[in-house]
């Protein structure tokens, strides 16, 4: 059981939530980043705030997810219907978790916590289920979702949202755009489950041709942003994402590929920046 549950928090994506908490923290002008308290936001911003994000999104995707080719792998589980029955739970665990954990982050952190939680569960969950609105899917659950954990670290570490919106961070502007990119290569990567399912994602109603043209102009555009500011390492991430973009027209043909190299694409993308911030989180700056 206990496997399972954490199968279903997606470990391989901790890592996304984890870059983004770095380039937040970053921005917030901390440098400590092995102090107990970047360690308490990594977990919370790892397993129990992915439990609550994930589990309602298998919840209400898990006719479409046994149809999936890239479901049942590190990507997220394919759940039998006795486990279905559990996830609501799960994520409501996962929700109240985070929460407790971030009451000591102080009151920003948790009014910024509850608007976002609102958000990424109506993502998935009925009746408003953005994931099934064209556009609002890929900027919900892309770049809002993986922005959503560097502004929460950007509150934990000393900074407001006055400051917030006196200087707005680069670095959150990359994460919208590379969530938003990745998330909807994803979707055009499950085009075919989403139609069955008669879920009308982003992918869906623009086609895959239409995607990967926008997802590769966001990309370089936000490359040229930062080039300008000269902050080569967000570059460089947004660099890991185009070149993940390049993987598309080959990975869209082979159900095989569409497991093995979008495991080994989210991996390399977000080890990027997490790498960077190990050896030196003054570079995300």
């Amino acid at each position: 059981m206990l496997a399972r549950i954490i199968k279903t928090s997606r470990p391989i994506l901790w890592l996304a939530n984890w870059t983004s908490l770095i380039i937040g923290v970053a921005a917030a002008g901390e440098s400590k980043l092995f102090c107990p308290g970047f360690f308490a936001a990594a977990f919370l911003l790892g397993f129990p705030y992915a439990l609550f994000v994930y589990s309602i999104n298998d919840y209400y995707d898990v006719k479409s997810d046994w149809l999936n080719p890239r479901k049942g792998t590190a990507l997220g589980p394919k759940h039998e219907t006795e486990f279905v029955r559990l996830l609501p739970r799960l994520s409501f665990l996962g929700f109240i978790t985070t929460l407790v954990g971030l009451l000591f982050f102080g009151k920003e952190v948790i009014a910024v916590y509850f608007v976002t939680s609102l958000f990424l569960y109506f993502y998935s969950a009925r009746p408003i289920r953005f994931k099934g609105i064209p556009v609002l899917d890929g900027l919900i659950g892309g770049g809002f979702f993986l922005t959503s954990g560097g502004l929460l670290g950007y509150l934990m570490f000393g900074q407001t949202i006055s400051s917030l919106l006196t200087s707005f961070p680069i670095g959150f502007f990359v994460l919208f755009v590379a969530g938003t990119a990745i998330h909807l290569v994803g979707a055009a990567l499950d085009i075919e489950p989403d139609k069955m399912e008669g879920t009308n994602t982003s992918a869906v109603f623009f086609g895959y041709k239409t995607i990967a043209v926008f997802c590769i102009s966001i990309s370089l555009l936000g490359i040229l942003v930062v080039r300008q500011n000269l902050f080569y390492s967000l570059e460089l991430f947004l660099a890991a994402v185009l070149a993940a973009l390049l993987f598309f027209p080959i990975i869209r043909k082979s159900s095989l590929l569409k497991i093995v190299i979008s495991e080994t694409v989210v991996l390399f993308t977000f080890l990027v920046v997490f790498g960077i911030g190990l050896i030196n989180l003054d570079l995300l700056r």
